[in-house]
């Protein structure tokens, strides 16, 4: 287990903060890791994998279009926003999807890299955030 030096963190503000950053590292890592594992397990899909998903994010442009036509902008304001957010999604998707390329082994291997990376990262995000949580028990007791 790599040692982070925590012992430099005297008081417990220091240790918060650090904590803090940590969490925010690991919060974004999380982040990272689900997208290119997406990304990874959506470029090895097969064709046909490939056409359901395309079809049901066409349905889903085709249903937020739909819920827009009807919303009222002034009375459903909110709603037109959420609705609005959702379809700019479900488009990025479809038309993602629709790209249809095919990527070349040496591709899917550079992104199993890129999840592999990610998931190192997050491990060592991880144990800074253990080795900060005990330096601030250890601070908060006294010791």
């Amino acid at each position: 287990m790599p040692g982070f030096q925590v012992e430099k963190l005297l008081t417990e503000q220091e240790a918060q903060a650090a904590l803090d950053y940590g969490n925010d590292e690991k919060r974004d890592l999380d982040h990272k890791l689900y997208n290119q594992q997406f990304s990874a397990d959506d470029a090895a899909d097969s064709a046909e994998e490939r056409a359901k998903k395309l079809a049901t994010a066409n349905r889903k442009v085709t249903m937020h279009t739909t819920l827009i036509a009807g919303l009222d902008p002034v009375e459903d304001a909110a709603e037109l926003r959420t609705q609005q957010t959702a379809l700019r999604r479900a488009t990025d998707r479809r038309d993602e999807l629709a790209d249809n390329r095919t990527l070349s082994a040496v591709e899917q291997l550079k992104r199993a890299l890129e999840v592999a990376q990610a998931q190192a990262q997050l491990g060592e995000t991880e144990t800074f955030i253990t080795q900060v949580s005990d330096r601030l028990d250890a601070i908060r007791a006294g010791n």
